[in-house]
């Protein structure tokens, strides 16, 4: 099994303020592998929220500094970050939560705030498709119904 291998049993965990993502297996949660995460180069807070995996990228929502991070599994970096608190859509302070994922398009939904709430995001690139501004509400829950083509 190769590492980042997207058919692996494996699952990935982020530690606040560390500079590694820990890949564990699904069946023991031991040490599979240690990834450096290198964030904190582009990241004043590292405090990561939310993990997604798409064939050989993570996608992190962080929380405090509200941004994404796009980490390419295969070269070990970083290969963007969005980061909303820098671009003035959220003020400080709460997180990126609910990442999810289409499975058709690929894009990325998920909240932040306070600001700007509700974005759509394409990978890898995190260029910003849409958002939507509910003021302070961040959002408790996310999901995608792609058969009806409704995000609740």
């Amino acid at each position: 099994m190769r590492v980042g291998d997207p058919a692996a049993d494996t699952l990935f965990v982020a530690p606040w303020y560390t500079d590694v993502i820990y890949e564990l297996s699904k069946r023991d949660l031991s040490i599979v592998a240690r990834h450096p995460s290198r964030a904190q180069r582009y990241l004043g807070y590292w405090e990561p929220m939310s993990v997604i995996r798409d064939g050989t990228y993570l996608y992190l929502g962080n929380d405090v500094e509200q941004a994404v991070v796009a980490y390419n599994l295969e070269t070990g970096q970083p290969d963007a970050v969005l980061n909303l608190y820098a671009q003035g859509l959220v003020q400080f302070g709460g997180p990126v939560w609910n990442l999810v994922q289409s499975s058709k398009t690929r894009h990325l939904y998920f909240t932040s705030g306070p600001g700007e709430n509700l974005y759509e995001v394409a990978v890898p690139s995190l260029d910003i498709l849409k958002h939507r501004r509910f003021r302070d509400i961040t959002g408790t829950a996310l999901t995608l119904d792609e058969d009806r083509g409704v995000l609740y």
